[in-house]
């Protein structure tokens, strides 16, 4: 069973780091925590089923973070999106 390279994962952590907001730096957390389990086998899944899940390519945790802390930082446009507005509606943003 072969795990998929992870890169720049301390890079990832360290810029995390520099997230002041608490609500944004745990969502990132909560985030990467999934990403980190779905790496990881579980008894129920058979290798190949498992394989078939990973990522394609070594995976880039800082770029992830990066993403993730510019789109949690962006609270009131996801309370919009929870409350049914579309992406565009909440941001403006023409997706």
């Amino acid at each position: 069973m072969s795990y998929p390279l992870l890169l720049n994962e301390d890079e990832a952590y360290a810029v995390l780091s520099e997230v002041k907001d608490p609500i944004t730096q745990n969502l990132v957390n909560f985030a990467i925590a999934r990403v980190r389990m779905r790496l990881f086998a579980v008894s129920e899944e058979s290798d190949d089923g498992w394989q078939r899940l990973l990522p394609a390519a070594p995976f880039d945790m800082r770029f992830l973070v990066q993403v993730l802390i510019d789109m949690f930082d962006k609270q009131p446009a996801i309370r919009q999106v929870l409350d049914g507005k579309t992406i565009a509606e909440a941001t403006g943003w023409d997706v």
